[in-house]
């Protein structure tokens, strides 16, 4: 499991595809976090913030009482470049936590299509945005409205997720992305 029992969790994603596939998971009962331990946005009604709001309210959260454990803040991005550090003096409140969204949104629909294998031992490998451009013909992959539609059948988006996890080779220190929220 990604927290403790009873660790309160502020999520961070950085793009639609990462909001969107949380909320999913979080609508549908999928995550391994009791939604009960989840800190909303209570600005918009969501269950995360992105990027630019979490370094903005960072003092407002580590201002609060989560308990016993600090607050888990875990940050949903595509990239390892872009760090989160906690400000000087609150090192005891909160620690960080960057899942790497393993694998991008295009290489789920990839393996919900059935295409991971022809898609793996092409010649000429494009990336898996590319890939659903021009072999699958799927432009808006990254679109809320796309993705609402394509993942609407319950259980979709979590057999891709769980088939990635089964076909991906990771790392011994590799963290596992997105696959660290779900049972």
């Amino acid at each position: 499991m990604l927290n403790a029992e009873g660790q309160y969790v502020l999520f961070v994603c950085e793009g639609v595809a990462e909001q969107y596939i949380l909320t999913t998971l979080l609508e549908r009962g999928e995550l391994t976090i009791p939604a009960d331990f989840i800190v909303p946005n209570q600005l918009r009604g969501t269950w995360y913030f992105t990027r630019k709001e979490s370094k903005q309210m960072l003092d407002r959260f580590l201002n609060m009482s989560y308990g016993e454990h600090p607050l888990l803040i875990v940050r949903i991005v595509d990239s390892d470049s872009d760090v989160l550090r906690i400000p000087r003096g609150y090192e005891h409140a909160a620690e960080v936590v960057n899942l790497r969204t393993h694998p991008e949104i295009e290489m789920l629909v990839i393996i919900n299509e059935g295409m991971y294998g022809k898609y793996t031992n092409g010649s000429t490998r494009l990336k898996p945005s590319d890939y659903c451009k021009r072999e699958l013909g799927m432009k808006q992959v990254k679109s809320r409205a796309w993705l609402e539609r394509y993942w609407a059948e319950p259980g979709r988006l979590e057999h891709a997720l769980k088939e990635y996890s089964r076909l991906h080779r990771f790392g011994r220190n590799e963290n596992r992305g997105l696959l660290e929220l779900i049972r």
